[in-house]
């Protein structure tokens, strides 16, 4: 049995006597989880794609789309610790753009820009990012 399938089990066994912020953390700590499992298929399957579009194009970086607002503070994480291919998926979860047609072509812009909107929305916590 997986992981993640092991501790869904546990948290239906712990359901009866559990209080609501342990149920929260066990959920948050299965979607970091399955987060991790998409962004590493991701990396590996696109770790010699030189195509942009292919590499937000993968089935594992659509799936950490699909895992909605949940997914945005993971990935602005991710951004924080290197530049990869985040600025899509993240106007994609969010609908917002952040200047990104000014800085056309300046990557390094555009995750700066992710990276201070996620520390003012306290969603990560990277002070040497803020603006």
């Amino acid at each position: 049995m997986d992981t993640a399938k092991r501790l869904r089990s546990d948290i239906i066994d712990l359901l009866p006597q559990a209080d609501t912020k342990i149920l929260e953390s066990i959920h948050h700590q299965l979607e970091v989880a399955q987060f991790e499992v998409y962004y590493k298929q991701w990396k590996a399957e696109t770790a010699f794609e030189s195509n942009g579009r292919k590499i937000i194009e993968n089935a594992h970086y659509q799936k950490i789309i699909d895992m909605g607002e949940v997914a945005v503070p993971l990935i602005l994480e991710k951004y924080a610790q290197a530049n990869d291919h985040w600025s899509y998926a993240l106007r994609s979860i969010t609908g917002i753009s952040l200047n990104e047609s000014t800085y056309y072509g300046n990557l390094e812009a555009i995750r700066m820009d992710w990276i201070a909107w996620g520390v003012e929305k306290k969603m990560i916590d990277a002070p040497e990012f803020s603006k």
